[in-house]
C-alpha cells in the first residue's frame, strides 16, 4: 500500500514538472515586448483609465495582447495581487480600458503579445497611484505614475 501510494505521489510530482515546463517554454517566444505610451484617468462614473502601447513587428503571427494589472493588497506595503488579466486581440490593437480602480492603492500593469505558439516577454511595470490632493488641488483627486518600475 505505501509503495502504491509513493508510487502516485512519484507520478504526480513527475507530471506538475512537466506541465510547468512545458507552460514555462511555451511562454518564452522570441518577441519584444510591447512598450507603453499613454495612460489616461476617468474618475465618472467610476475610477478607471485606459492604457496605451505600441504596437509590435514581428515576423510571428501576433494575435493580440495580454494586459495584467495586479492591485496593492493593503496601502504602502508594495505586495501586490492578481487584479485583472484583459485579453486584446488583433495585432494592431494598442489600447484596453480598465475599471474599478480604487484610491489610495498602487495598480502596476504589464503588458505581452502573443502568438498562436505562446507569449511574448512581459513589458517592464508601470505603476499607477490615486489620491486625494489636500495640496494645491484641495479637494481634488490626483494621480502619480511611475515608470519602469520593477518590484
Amino acid at each position: 500500500m505505501m509503495k502504491c501510494l509513493s508510487f502516485l505521489l512519484l507520478v504526480a510530482a513527475a507530471q506538475a514538472f512537466v506541465t510547468k515546463e512545458v507552460q514555462d517554454s511555451k511562454s518564452q517566444l522570441d518577441l519584444p515586448a510591447p512598450l507603453f505610451h499613454s495612460l489616461h484617468i476617468f474618475d465618472r462614473p467610476v475610477w478607471a483609465c485606459t492604457i496605451g502601447w505600441r504596437p509590435i513587428r514581428s515576423t510571428e503571427d501576433i494575435l493580440g495582447y495580454r494586459l495584467v494589472i495586479r492591485e496593492e493588497v493593503l496601502p504602502n506595503t508594495r505586495q501586490y495581487a492578481a487584479f485583472q488579466e484583459l485579453f486584446i486581440y488583433g495585432q494592431d490593437k494598442s489600447v484596453a480600458a480598465v475599471a474599478e480602480l480604487k484610491q489610495g492603492l498602487w495598480y502596476e500593469y504589464r503588458i505581452q503579445a502573443f502568438t498562436s505558439r505562446g507569449y511574448g516577454p512581459l513589458s517592464v511595470a508601470n505603476g499607477l497611484y490615486i489620491y486625494k490632493n489636500e495640496g494645491l488641488k484641495q479637494g481634488q483627486f490626483t494621480y502619480s505614475v511611475m515608470e519602469n518600475s520593477e518590484n
